[in-house]
């Protein structure tokens, strides 16, 4: 009820009202995809999600796994706030994947898919094939060829 000079006014009820934030945790990141791998470090890259629950993405969080183990341990201290990250100190010859969250004020989202198991090790790059073979030497029983 309203209180003033000419005096007390009818008092008004209204329903309970609950006061929630106008906004939502946003939706997975997608399209984990994981580049660069090296036997020391692998590059992981994704998309933003589809929505970002009504506020500004402020960061993400990228955990990691190795095969066989049930715990996820976080690669960055601090939010990321790019696209893509550098995870680095694996150990040579294991598998691990990943998976990212994306946050806002509201909160975290929901992990994103994981990726595929990748093994840490150095690339394999198969020699180029031999150009222009030359003969160096030859006798009856063998040839010396250079290229």
């Amino acid at each position: 009820m309203g209180v003033n000079k000419y005096g007390v006014g009818e008092p008004l009820e209204s329903e309970a009202v609950k006061a929630l934030d106008p906004f939502t945790v946003p939706t997975p990141p997608k399209s984990l995809e994981i580049t660069n791998v090296t036997k020391e470090s692998m590059t992981l890259c994704w998309a933003r999600p589809d929505s970002d629950g009504g506020n500004e993405i402020s960061g993400y969080v990228i955990e990691r796994r190795e095969k066989n183990s049930l715990r996820w341990i976080r690669v960055n201290k601090k939010p990321v706030y790019d696209l893509r990250i550098k995870s680095s100190g694996l150990r040579e010859g294991c598998e691990y994947e990943y998976r990212v969250y994306a946050e806002n004020a509201a909160g975290l989202s929901l992990p994103s898919d994981p990726s595929p198991l990748i093994k840490a090790e150095d690339p394999v790059f198969l020699p180029s094939p031999p150009s222009r073979p030359r003969i160096m030497d030859h006798t009856r029983s063998h040839i010396t060829i250079a290229w």
